[in-house]
């Protein structure tokens, strides 16, 4: 493997990686906690953070688009 090779697997997508971080960062924001509309802007911001920064400390050449859908689970289907 030559180092241009080895260069281009560090640049792999792997989704597994950003699936690991994007979890961890929702698990420390919503671990225990009860969903209240007034913190939902405050969990996401959080979220999304702490999801940026997992995510560049990958250091991979990607940009990254985040968004955030907090929902009550009450049996009711979503609506927007």
């Amino acid at each position: 493997v030559t180092a241009a090779g080895i260069g281009r697997m560090d640049a792999a997508f792997v989704a597994e990686d950003i699936t690991t971080v994007v979890s961890s960062a929702i698990g420390s924001v919503l671990s225990n906690a009860s969903y209240t509309p007034n913190k939902t802007k405050d969990w996401s911001n959080s979220i999304i953070q702490s999801s940026l920064k997992g995510l560049q400390s990958l250091n991979r050449p990607y940009k990254y688009c985040l968004t955030v859908t907090l929902m009550q689970k009450n049996g009711a289907g979503l609506v927007s």
